[in-house]
């Protein structure tokens, strides 16, 4: 039954260039009297390869069987494509009236219409045919695994469900650069707003445009899910975020590395081929690497638009679409061939089915916080400016609600990026202190399935960015007291933070003149304790937070309190005055051992003052006991802040710096004969 869902995929692929070509005529670049222009001669190409795929699906068992039946009435099923399509077709063509005169309708509004209905087109076939048939053949087989005694039979149907992932993931993906290309190469063609045009035409404008970038920040998050699925699929290190990731940044806790094969332990040499040739095809080329970095960073299409012309994206993104196709096909060759056949495995089956369901595709997201109708705020109501953040629970956004700028933080659709949702939702609406990320309200929107929070922006970034740079007095003071006075009022609400560190820091204001403030963010980690009595400690998770910035009590797994947050504080202090990350030459898991099992600290400066050192001390003291509480901590900062000579010493601008810029790490010698050496696969390695 391969054929028939390769018939399908061929149909979707098809449509998707239609779609494409559509949205750059309805685009009001072109003029519609122009009857060679290019995407005319594209738009008539794509049209005529769409009618011949339809033909193709219609001619199909899967159509007849399914889709061709007549009801009792004698009318086919809700779900013609062909009829849908034509109707389509007749909206792009209805675009210029029969005068010759084009409709008055606001600069977008024909546009979006257009998109949205090949949109909505494409993903009810995706899900229908698709989605809905792959899911439940992979419910099938892992319903039937236990039943397989030996062991091949168990190792074929682990490897047909790695393939349904795989094949699941290239078609989400594939939609996912259809919709970009769609809505990109439209607003190529599109004429800017008319800033001469009445002022309620001018607005009605600026919102469809606002409303189309929206949509499109919402399909470029999505890809990113799905390179991090593909690439947790493929075992293959792609980087898949722009400029790289930090690791050691992220607040992963425990997550395994990516394995080859989640399925299967030892993959033969030719599963792990098909891997790498997955890995190979889902690498974008430099060109569109370099649309994703503009697009993502800055989403300023005027901008887009003059650093490449509509044809070079066209052909660049389409290509990159072509080769993921290719995949796709050779992924259900792969699937056919695999041992045992499929038989017995239907991938297109509908029975049980009706044709009703065809034409409302069932959706599935996690349903709607009881708590957000208080604080919710419309996807539509905000405006995406540029990319200012990325991490492993989302990506975060500078933009504007309400005629202020905000940032607009958008959580990936992974278990971790709602969980870190759900939990700063729970939190910021609660919390409200001066050196707290003010919440604005919280974003839910199923289609596209968006989860964001928007909140205070800060324009100074935050305080790892700072401490790179010369920092003026009263520097140390200002951020450890507003820090401090930030973890005061969480703990004396019940909150323990779990993940201070300075990336968790954010600066508003001006640095140099040293007119800021400091505002604690990030409560996706955050809890609400029960009793604030420190013998009454509840069960918390362990290894909560940063490697490096955690405490020697979360990483051994022990029961932890508000004395946590101390520790973590204590090294944030150590690193506003070195300028230099604790541990500098460990990675995130030997520093926490380091701290945990042998009890080490950071080294001080050779000239600290006492005071410094005994403050610092007492907040990473061994025993949670020993440390001092936050309230403790607020007084001794004002009394070092009061100290002329110790306040000058911490208002060296440069900061006192304990790793000389010098200094290599020092490791044992390495027996070389007893290490095997990691190959980097070969499309990955770096070229001379």
């Amino acid at each position: 039954m391969t054929a028939q869902l390769q018939t399908v995929l061929r149909l979707i692929h098809i449509i998707q260039k239609e779609r494409g070509a559509s949205c750059a005529l309805v685009g009001n670049a072109v003029e519609r009297g122009d009857e060679d222009h290019q995407y005319k001669s594209k738009l008539r190409s794509a049209r005529t390869a769409s009618n011949s795929a339809i033909s193709s699906f219609y001619k199909s068992s899967l159509w007849v069987q399914f889709c061709g039946k007549r009801d009792k009435s004698g009318q086919y099923g809700d779900f013609e494509i062909a009829t849908i399509l034509y109707n389509i077709r007749q909206l792009v063509d209805g675009g210029v009236k029969d005068n010759g005169e084009e409709e008055k309708n606001d600069e977008y509004s024909f546009f979006h219409e257009v998109l949205v209905e090949f949109n909505s087109f494409l993903q009810s076939i995706i899900q229908v045919f698709v989605i809905d048939e792959v899911s439940k053949q992979k419910k099938d087989i892992q319903l039937n695994l236990p039943k397989m005694m030996d062991n091949e039979s168990r190792q074929n149907a682990k490897r047909q469900l790695n393939l349904l992932d795989l094949i699941f993931s290239f078609v989400t993906l594939k939609e996912s650069l259809g919709m970009e290309r769609a809505t990109l190469i439209g607003l190529m063609a599109k004429q800017n707003i008319d800033e001469t045009a009445e002022d309620e035409k001018r607005d009605k404008s600026r919102a469809r445009l606002n409303l189309i970038v929206n949509d499109l920040v919402m399909v470029v998050e999505e890809q990113h899910r799905i390179m991090s699925d593909l690439q947790k699929q493929s075992g293959i290190d792609i980087d898949i975020c722009e400029g790289g990731n930090d690791r050691d940044s992220s607040t992963v806790l425990d997550a395994p590395p990516p394995v080859l094969d989640p399925q299967m332990q030892q993959p033969d040499d030719n599963y792990s081929t098909l891997l790498r040739l997955v890995g190979e095809s889902i690498v974008p080329s430099d060109t569109m690497s370099t649309v994703q970095t503009h697009l993502t960073l800055d989403f300023d299409i005027t901008s887009f638009q003059q650093s490449m012309t509509m044809d070079s994206f066209w052909i660049n993104i389409t290509c990159y679409m072509d080769r993921l196709h290719a995949m796709e096909l050779y992924l259900l060759e792969e699937l056919e061939n695999c041992e045992g056949g499929f038989e017995n495995l239907d991938l297109l089956s509908l029975s049980g089915g009706s044709p009703q369901h065809l034409s409302a595709p069932s959706t599935s997201s996690p349903s709607r916080p009881k708590d957000i109708e208080r604080w919710e705020i419309n996807l539509y109501d905000v405006e995406f400016h540029k990319r200012i953040g990325r991490g492993s629970a989302g990506t975060t956004y500078k933009g504007t609600y309400c005629n202020q700028e905000v940032a607009i933080k958008v959580a990936s659709t992974s278990d971790m990026g709602l969980e870190g949702w759900q939990s700063e939702l729970a939190s910021l609406q609660k919390l409200h202190h001066v050196n707290i990320i003010r919440f604005f309200g919280a974003i839910y929107n199923q289609s596209p399935l968006t989860y964001c929070l928007v909140l205070e922006y800060c324009n100074g970034g935050d305080l790892s960015e700072a401490l790179l740079g010369s920092t003026p007095p009263k520097f140390f003071s200002n951020v450890s007291s507003g820090v401090a006075n930030a973890l005061f009022y969480l703990h004396k609400n019940n909150f323990l933070h779990r993940d201070i560190k300075p990336a968790n820091v954010l600066i508003s204001g001006e640095l140099q003149s040293g007119s800021f403030i400091v505002k604690l963010t990030d409560f996706g980690l955050a809890v609400k304790v029960q009793n604030a009595s420190v013998s009454e400690k509840q069960e918390l998770t362990a290894e909560t937070g940063t490697y490096r910035y955690m405490s020697p009590e979360v990483i051994r797994h022990e029961k932890y309190d508000y004395a946590a947050d101390v520790f973590s504080f204590g090294l944030v202090m150590w690193e506003t005055i070195t300028r230099e990350k604790p541990f500098l030459f460990k990675g995130p898991i030997e520093a926490a051992a380091a701290v945990a099992i042998e009890g080490q600290r950071p080294p001080f400066p050779d000239d600290t003052p006492q005071a410094v050192k005994d403050l610092i001390e007492s907040c990473w003291a061994e025993k949670p006991g020993d440390r001092m509480d936050v309230e403790s901590i607020i007084k001794c900062i004002d009394e070092l802040d009061n100290n002329m000579v110790v306040d000058s010493w911490l208002s060296h601008p440069p900061g006192h710096q304990v790793y000389a810029p010098t200094t290599t790490p020092q490791h044992p010698p390495i027996n070389v004969n007893k290490v095997q050496k990691k190959k980097t696969p070969w499309l990955f390695r770096k070229k001379n």
